[in-house]
């Protein structure tokens, strides 16, 4: 192959989820729904309405009552529970989409909720869709991965992966952190390599965006304190090296500081103070991890319904054997992420396909498939090579086939179980038999406790 092939591999991907977007006219029926009502409230609170305390839901009810969440402080005061960082990627997309409904008023009213805004939203999808895709491509590049592996990871990525999904259907942070963390980690790579300064601000930019956006993932700055150290010793040495005061710190730190001096400044100016919990009666259970259940349970296992990721999961393993540099930085990282992932409370995160937040570091397990692809096409026995290439065929097409399932609101978003699982296998419509094998999660019960009941206990 020629090594141009995974360019245009790029442009053919972006093209498939294009075209997914149009056949399935999901702006017909509004894209601003559930978690994004509040991650896109910002926009026309700040530029239609111009009031970021809100106070127009309440003079506008009849128009706002379906199109944001009930949510106030204990004090009263209505609040936007998600921080602003994905309406700021949002933005341009909006404003695009705000003038065109001016000048073309048959589009709908320049409300912020007429269809050509869901339009501009999933074009904003497909824009970092791009990105994440183009430096995930840089970086098996970068790891000397052949134009063929590349090529292929980055088709079993797109379609055999719940990426497709949140790259066309759902505008939730994934895709979006997605090419956050493809630009942070290429560009940390890049001043490793060079030590040009510039890409210390270009890394900044995406940890400052990426923390705004979902403040816990700014552990992510551990991959650039921890790369590229390949043992203890040089651990402890390149911490030391950081400790001190230097101006490479200044690219890293200012602009995270501004995106958490804006959302500091929004939620002061609603509730007096710039620091505000706002995911009031939720937390993280620490003790309680739901690690296993995230991974292989049958409500929301990453595995189960995302099995090519099993795949990447042991190319990390043979990954960090062969890049010693990026062994610490991997395997500290990958593992803290799952951990803090599914310590949350709602650890299945509501109304998903399969494990929705780990998209969010899809780049690093592209590196990962990659590197067991690799394993496969450099196989010396035909056995090997040919039932590898069959197993990831099949995990491919079963990966894109739930993704089918669940756009058609076949699969349930968050009451899957082993039974329904079985007799959902295969189905293109709903059945009797099917639902009734859903089971409904103790979400109360595990709001406060960190875990649910049996089913028997319930009643």
């Amino acid at each position: 192959m020629k090594r141009n092939y995974s360019y245009y591999t790029v442009w053919m991907l972006l093209l498939v989820l294009l075209c997914s977007i149009t056949i399935t006219r999901r702006w017909e029926r509004s894209v601003i729904v559930w978690d994004v009502k509040h991650y896109y409230l910002y926009l026309p609170a700040l530029f239609i309405e111009k009031d970021v305390r809100l106070t127009f839901i309440d003079t506008k009810a009849d128009f706002y009552q379906d199109k944001v969440w009930d949510y106030k402080t204990t004090k009263g005061q209505r609040i936007i529970k998600m921080s602003g960082g994905l309406a700021f990627l949002y933005a341009p997309f909006f404003f695009i989409a705000h003038g065109i409904a001016h000048l073309i008023p048959s589009l709908g009213p320049p409300n912020g909720y007429s269809p050509v805004y869901s339009i501009g939203l999933q074009l904003s999808l497909l824009f970092y869709a791009g990105i994440a895709l183009w430096y995930s491509r840089k970086l098996l590049i970068a790891f000397d991965f052949s134009e063929r592996v590349v090529v292929l990871t980055l088709v079993i990525l797109v379609l055999g992966t719940n990426f497709y999904y949140y790259a066309f259907v759902e505008v939730m942070p994934h895709v979006y952190n997605a090419a956050l963390c493809a630009l942070f980690t290429w560009y940390v790579f890049q001043y490793n390599k060079t030590k040009t300064f510039q890409y210390l601000w270009y890394a900044g930019i995406a940890i400052g965006c990426i923390s705004w956006i979902r403040p816990t993932n700014a552990l992510w700055i551990l991959l650039f304190l921890l790369y590229p150290a390949s043992s203890g010793k040089e651990v402890l040495s390149h911490l030391r090296f950081w400790m001190l005061p230097r101006r490479e710190w200044i690219p890293l730190v200012l602009p995270l500081m501004v995106c958490m001096g804006i959302q500091g400044a929004y939620w002061y100016t609603v509730t007096g103070s710039p620091l505000y919990w706002s995911y009031e009666g939720e937390r993280f259970f620490f003790l309680h991890p739901h690690v296993v259940e995230g991974l292989v349970g049958f409500r929301k296992g990453w595995w189960v319904y995302t099995p090519c990721m099993f795949v990447a999961c042991i190319g990390m393993f043979r990954l960090v054997q062969q890049e010693p540099k990026w062994r610490i930085a991997f395997v500290t990282l990958i593992p803290l992420y799952l951990y803090i992932t599914f310590s949350w409370w709602n650890w299945w995160y509501g109304g998903s396909l399969s494990a929705r937040p780990l998209v969010d570091i899809y780049p690093w397990f592209a590196l990962g498939l990659a590197s067991s692809l690799s394993w496969i096409e450099s196989a010396r026995t035909i056995g090997r090579l040919y039932v590898g290439r069959a197993v990831l065929l099949f995990f491919t097409l079963y990966g894109l086939f739930y993704t089918v399932q669940y756009e058609r609101e076949i699969l349930h978003w968050d009451s899957m179980t082993y039974a329904a699982w079985k007799k959902g296998w295969g189905l293109l419509h709903l059945t009797e038999e099917y639902q009734n094998a859903w089971e409904r999660p103790d979400e109360v019960h595990q709001r406060i406790y960190g875990w649910e009941r049996p089913i028997e206990e319930r009643k």
